[in-house]
């Protein structure tokens, strides 16, 4: 705008000289004149004259182009509105759901050669807008305006406090528990790095620098055995988007089996999966294997499904060397009921899996519902040693969300074929059948509902909970709130039997309480109270186990 006012100043001035040059002489008797000032001699014919006027055009042509110009871009610029008035102004945006500003898209059509024909054209181009942004849904993201790519660092870290007791009988009668004890520990410590590139290509990197490794993991555990050490979880890449196939995943991941597996341990209703998992889905691996996984769902987002091949093993590292010992795990669900965006909906799913057992041997094993102390070291409430050939789990699932009231349950049934027991003196029993089951009722006391994850991740699974208010958080005027959060209230019952043909197990009937209190979308505190029963199979160790536990978590 200051090339527009100086324009017009400099135009004035000299149309002012031009008029004073043009103007004809006077008469010497109706205007005497001093000698000293004599009238100008310019004509309008006169070279100077001409020449002035040239320069005089040359600055119009260049001032029209300067607005010209001015006005392009102006159009491109993303118009501000008008102030709010105090009627209009609206609350701060939805916990959990805070994002950054739209930013316009990369100018489109740029030839560095332009500019050498029409330097106006770098004024065009001149975007002040980043190419790439930050925004945080429930984590801290940088992505770029087109969304081809995209990152995010992030973590989640568990701490527990467990106090437990048992009857004596349970602990120290031949076959029993042994001392059960408290911990103060962390359960979980992860670190990861996912993101996007080139619109197709996905990443998901995690590492858990507490999970504790067993040196002899087939054996009983002992604490010097035992040591903290970093592992990866979730380490994998994906193509998406693919015709046909739909989405390919290669790494270290979740085989697809199990509502309750595949829910996040971020966003468990309770403090630990059930025994059930432990026992027949993810007790010495923690749940990851390596291996290829193809996943898609249909149009209408109600069904999807799930099929990879992995290599089946014992450790927690992510390998396995062996002839063969493969995995083939499958699942298919459905969601015949979905509406309000998930706040009333019904799933059903099923998976199945084939698995070669790692080095022919197996360990079946369950563990308290709170951890007292590393994995490992957990207190064991039954734990059995056979060899076998392959492994067989089908799992049916059912999960429906009312409103506040949330619901879920699943049934494992296990073969495991070739079997022989005991290890160290093998007889064979051929083949043996182990089964158990949960269900979970929840309900949210502040009105809140469970959000689901149709499809993605991991797979269809219960997902993050978001708090109509958060615990503490600034209103508009700059004022510290003190607000509820969310409060969820639950009860969980499961039954399992770990004894089959004389190889001596336990057969488990817990209930346990919960509470949850959601202080924002990021953390949470859990309290749980559990009473199980052990029937020792084959053993005078029977009796009741009770534990408390409480957790603090949070993730980004």
């Amino acid at each position: 705008m200051h090339y527009t006012r100086s324009l017009g100043l400099t135009m004035g001035l000299l149309v002012g000289s031009i008029l004073l040059a043009a103007e004809p002489v006077r008469d010497d008797k109706k205007q005497p004149t001093s000698p000293d000032l004599q009238p100008p001699l310019t004509t309008a014919g006169t070279p100077e004259l001409q020449e002035l006027l040239q320069r005089i055009e040359i600055l119009e042509q260049q001032n029209r182009e300067l607005r010209q110009a001015l006005q392009r871009l102006q159009e491109r610029l993303p118009q501000s509105p008008p102030p709010a008035t105090d009627s209009e102004r609206t609350t701060l945006p939805d916990i959990g759901e805070v994002s950054g500003p739209s930013v316009p898209d990369k100018p489109k059509g740029f030839d560095p050669d332009e500019l050498k024909n029409n330097p106006w054209r770098l004024i065009e181009l001149r975007d002040p807008s980043p190419w790439i942004r930050a925004n945080w849904q429930n984590g801290l993201g940088i992505q770029s305006s087109d969304g081809s790519f995209r990152i995010h660092v992030g973590g989640r870290t568990q701490f527990d406090t467990v106090w437990m007791t048992a009857s004596d009988r349970v602990q120290n009668a031949p076959g029993g528990i042994g001392k059960v004890q408290d911990a103060f520990a962390f359960r979980r410590a992860r670190l990861e790095v996912d993101g996007k590139l080139f619109h197709n290509l996905e990443f998901f990197c995690e590492y858990d620098f507490v999970n504790a490794f067993d040196f002899e993991p087939l054996d009983p555990a002992k604490e010097t055995d035992v040591a903290n050490t970093p592992v990866p979880t979730d380490l994998w890449a994906q193509i998406v988007d693919l015709p046909i196939l739909g989405n390919i995943r290669v790494g270290n991941q979740k085989p697809p089996i199990s509502f309750e597996h595949l829910t996040s341990s971020r966003w468990l209703n309770f403090m630990e999966r059930s025994f059930m998992f432990d026992a027949f889905i993810g007790g010495l691996d923690n749940g990851f294997r390596p291996g290829i996984q193809v996943f898609n769902w249909s149009s209408d987002e109600t069904v999807t499904w799930q099929f990879g091949v992995f290599k089946n093993n014992s450790t927690i590292f992510g390998f396995n060397v062996g002839d063969g010992e493969y995995d083939a795990t499958g699942r298919l669900t459905w969601t015949p009921v979905y509406a309000e965006d998930g706040k009333y909906l019904v799933h059903l799913g099923v998976g199945a899996s084939a698995r070669d057992l790692d080095n022919d041997r197996y360990r079946l094993r369950a563990r308290v519902m709170e951890r007292n102390g590393p994995g490992p070291l957990a207190t064991r409430l039954s734990d059995v040693h056979f060899l076998g050939d392959t492994m067989y789990v089908l799992v049916p699932e059912f999960a429906l969300v009312y409103g506040p009231w949330s619901l879920a349950a699943e049934y494992f049934a296990t073969w495991f074929t070739g079997v022989a027991f005991p290890i160290n003196a093998p007889v064979p029993v051929g083949t043996t059948f182990y089964h158990g089951a949960y269900i979970e009722v929840l309900y949210f006391l502040t009105g809140e509902y469970r959000p689901y994850l149709r499809h993605g991740g991991s797979g269809a699974a219960f997902n993050r909970v978001i708090p109509k208010q958060n615990f503490i958080y600034i209103d508009r005027d700059g004022n510290v709130v003190f607000a509820p959060g969310a409060w969820q209230v639950g009860i969980h019952y499961q039954y399992i039997d770990l004894a089959d043909k004389g190889i001596p197990g336990a057969i488990l009937h817990d209930v346990t309480l919960g509470l949850n209190w959601f202080l924002n979308p990021n953390a949470k505190v859990q309290w749980n109270y559990s009473i199980t029963h052990r029937d020792a199979v084959g053993s005078p160790a029977d009796g009741w186990i009770q534990g408390f536990g409480m957790r603090f978590a949070f993730d980004f």
